[in-house]
């Protein structure tokens, strides 16, 4: 199936805030292998802006720095389509309101796009001016190859449900 894009990955991130900036890192990567009807772009995090970035597409998948307990490195993948994302994804970022929070008042406004997944990266280092720590940076490739799956099966979804 062609056309226009279906499925938006939105990699989110301050490149000046060491670890923040791994959302940022994959969605770059992402476009090197340009995917049909899957767009990708860079977001800050700020609330509003991601709801208006996602407006008209079938699904979105969003790629943020974590805090949890988890390894530094360590790739989480949570479907927020419909319940709320654990405790450990609702940290105050480094943005005005986190993701989570952009998430639950898209929610709250019926506002949202379709499936929304989340992709958590566990951070290490967060200091202004830092580059990437080397566990997040292992980690991109990893993060982008379960981004790219998850894109196609998400289109592959929105095919089989056009079909029904």
């Amino acid at each position: 199936m062609t056309g226009p894009p279906r499925v938006l990955v939105i990699g989110v991130g301050n490149e000046y805030r060491g670890d923040d900036a791994v959302g940022l890192a994959v969605a770059r990567r992402l476009r090197e292998s340009p995917m049909p009807q899957v767009a990708v772009t860079e977001a800050t995090g700020e609330g509003g802006r991601l709801i208006e970035a996602w407006s008209g597409y079938g699904a979105v998948v969003i790629i943020d720095a974590m805090r949890s307990s988890a390894e530094a490195g360590t790739v989480r993948r949570v479907d927020v389509t419909s319940e709320p994302a654990p405790a450990c994804f609702s940290h105050r970022s480094t943005h005005a309101i986190g993701v989570i929070d952009a998430v639950e008042v898209a929610r709250a406004m019926g506002r949202m796009p379709g499936p929304v997944i989340l992709f958590g990266i566990e951070g290490a280092c967060y200091g202004a001016g830092a580059a990437l720590s080397p566990q997040v940076a292992a980690a991109v490739p990893a993060a982008v190859e379960a981004v790219s799956r998850e894109a196609q099966r998400l289109l592959q979804a929105m095919e089989a449900d056009a079909r029904a």
